[in-house]
């Protein structure tokens, strides 16, 4: 979800599967910790999988700087950062501009049957802003809960993919600096207060910098000895089943979750593990599936609040009903793609 790029690629090659696995796994855990949107309250489980969203901006952080390192030093970095942007944002605009309007439609109906006539009005001017992610500026709050992740990336990655091109070197020093700056003052934190959004983002998107040079150092050494390998795969499985364990179950250790994210994408990206040569195109859709889940899903909990009060059955047609909504969704998709390339207007997304 983090970026929507179709070609991430390890530092040595090859499509990486074992990344579109975890990042469906952990769109099931942010899912679990939107549980209290349908009825649950403190005590479930996945209550700090919010956590789980760091994850999303390391991955992007990391394929972005993938995508500019060998293009630094451009003519024109601002006009590229700006393109760039709009290019990643556009492919999901669509999901976008659905689940605002659903979820505003639900809410107006609310807002009509208990008499508050000015959130009815306030949310026709919201709402625009809300579509266009900018519910993280400070100019409206999200009425989509999760879309203040999109927002937030979409208000720093220019700042991002500019000095990416324009000061590589001092990106570098920044990406490690900052995150340590950022992360020793906060620690791991879900303030949602402005302007922490962005910069929690700027953040995470800075670490995924310094995860890339890492897995890049690692993949150019390749690991030959098998005892190795087997080790640096036990590291990478240990480390991920650790941050499910503790986004789900035990928040006395919510503060090493970056660390653990670091290592996992680390030793993903770098190719060196044997999780690696996980091949099919199952994971690569269930990584597909995770930005439609992330958009819809907190739209799908609103409907499934109308249509019954059973907890149990609230649960079950949140995760089936979010499934089969994302499932829809990519397939209207690539019918829409499908025709534009038939008609000669192909994306260049």
């Amino acid at each position: 979800m983090a970026d929507e790029n179709k070609k991430q690629m390890s530092a040595g090659g090859g499509q990486k599967q074992n990344i579109e696995l975890l990042r469906f796994i952990g769109m099931l855990m942010i899912m679990g910790h939107h549980l209290y949107h349908i009825g649950y309250n403190d005590s479930y489980i996945c209550k700090n999988c919010w956590v789980w969203v760091d994850f999303y901006f390391i991955l992007t952080g990391a394929f972005t700087y993938k995508h500019f390192s060998s293009r630094q030093n451009s003519v024109n970095p601002g006009s590229e950062a700006l393109s760039y942007t709009f290019q990643k944002f556009k492919r999901f605009f669509g999901y976008t501009v659905i689940a605002v309007l659903l979820q505003y439609a639900i809410d107006n109906v609310t807002y009509l049957r208990t008499g508050d006539i000015r959130s009815f009005f306030r949310a026709f001017i919201y709402a625009p802003y809300e579509m266009i992610y900018l519910s993280s500026s400070g100019i409206c709050p999200a009425q989509v809960a999760p879309i203040w992740f999109l927002s937030a990336m979409l208000i720093v990655l220019p700042a991002i993919v500019y000095l990416m091109q324009k000061a590589p070197e001092f990106w570098k020093v920044f990406a490690f600096v900052f995150p340590i700056l950022y992360f020793g003052y906060k620690g791991v934190n879900t303030d949602r207060a402005w302007p922490n959004d962005m910069v929690r983002a700027l953040a995470c998107m800075a670490l995924g910098t310094l995860v890339y040079l890492c897995s890049e150092y690692l993949g150019n050494h390749k690991v030959e000895n098998v005892i190795r390998k087997i080790i640096l795969t036990g590291i990478e499985a240990g480390s991920a089943l650790f941050a499910i364990y503790v986004s789900a179950l035990n928040k006395e250790y919510i503060n090493i979750m970056e660390l653990l994210f670091f290592i996992i994408c680390v030793l993903m990206i770098s190719g060196e593990t044997y999780s690696s040569y996980i091949q099919g195109g199952f994971f690569k859709y269930l990584g597909k599936l995770s930005m439609p889940m992330f958009i819809f899903h907190w739209g799908v909990g609103s409907l499934v609040n109308i249509f019954t009060d059973n907890l149990k059955l609230r649960f079950w047609l949140y995760y089936i009903g979010t499934l089969l909504v994302a499932m829809l969704a990519l397939v209207i998709t690539r019918l829409i793609r499908r025709n534009e390339f038939k008609t000669g207007n192909k994306r260049t997304a």
